[in-house]
């Protein structure tokens, strides 16, 4: 009669158990020592393995149960029934999982939507405003800014936020749409080669180039009319807006101190539009300082 292992392997029996049953008895390697018979962690008691008694062969030889082909066929037959119930119970909390997911993604998604709008309207996007919320791991927001952390939270990883952030949110929100909102109603002053007297208060000023190299030093002063009118110098005389310096201790520099307000005569160079925000902005050339005002 034909015996086989567990795993169909035909075996001759050279063995019984206690009650009779027919087994294969082998040699396996010894668990200890991995087969070496001994380790050089042991030479300070000899080196040799005591489990195997340095033959790598393990004392207690490997006993493997036989069966008839009729019984292996209903073990499989059983095992494969068993494996089909784990398939389908996993398959089952899998969907679960997948429903419960698109369901919490859903009603996050669904509670933000004014927010999500609010978001993309006032961070820069990466892409295109076609992006495909369903789309896992889209994430059309630049950078790393609080805008963008907020954002993944909400269409990428469906979490809600804490009031902490809802918080927070509204007030760089609000900032960013008053701001923009200004922008927008900011409008060009007069006509190009008019000749006009403003009010400013400085707001920026950005420089670039060597005192003594070919060209010398460009600035750029950034200023705004009390209307919010955003006015720009771009020469190499700033001076000539009658503007102020402080002394910075710190780097050991004079620079124009910020908020201060000049009125000052100039003639309308250009009309241009900021490539930040689209803003309408009014360079002015050959200013000349008329009188400060604190």
């Amino acid at each position: 009669m034909l015996l086989f292992t567990r795993d169909g392997t035909e075996r001759q029996p050279n063995g019984k158990t206690d009650k009779g049953a027919p087994v294969f008895r082998s040699e396996k390697t010894c668990w200890r020592c991995g087969g070496l018979g001994g380790a050089e962690a042991w030479k300070h008691t000899g080196w040799t393995c005591f489990r195997c008694g340095g033959k790598g062969i393990d004392p207690n030889k490997l006993e493997e149960k036989l069966y008839t082909a009729e019984k292996l066929a209903k073990l499989n037959a059983a095992q494969e029934k068993r494996d089909e119930k784990k398939r389908i119970a996993r398959e089952e909390a899998a969907q679960v999982e997948a429903d419960r997911k698109v369901r919490e993604r859903d009603e996050v998604l669904s509670r933000y939507a004014d927010t999500i709008k609010r978001i993309r309207a006032a961070a820069p996007i990466k892409y295109n405003d076609s992006v495909d919320y369903d789309d896992e791991g889209v994430d059309p927001l630049e950078g790393e800014s609080f805008l963008a952390s907020i954002y993944r939270q909400i269409t990428v990883q469906y979490r809600a936020l804490t009031q902490a952030q809802e918080d927070a949110l509204e007030t760089v929100l609000t900032k960013i749409e008053t701001e923009k909102a200004r922008a927008a109603a900011a409008d060009w002053i007069g006509h190009v080669n008019d000749k006009v007297e403003l009010t400013l208060t400085l707001e920026k000023v950005v420089s670039w180039g060597e005192q003594y190299s070919f060209g010398g030093v460009t600035f750029l002063c950034i200023m705004r009319t009390p209307e919010g009118h955003k006015v720009l110098y771009k020469g190499s005389s700033p001076y000539s807006l009658g503007l102020e310096t402080e002394y910075d201790s710190r780097t050991n520099m004079s620079s124009f101190k910020l908020g201060q307000t000049v009125r000052v005569k100039a003639t309308i160079k250009e009309h241009a539009r900021s490539k930040y925000n689209n803003e309408r902005e009014t360079y002015i050339a050959r200013p000349k300082a008329l009188e400060t005002k604190a």
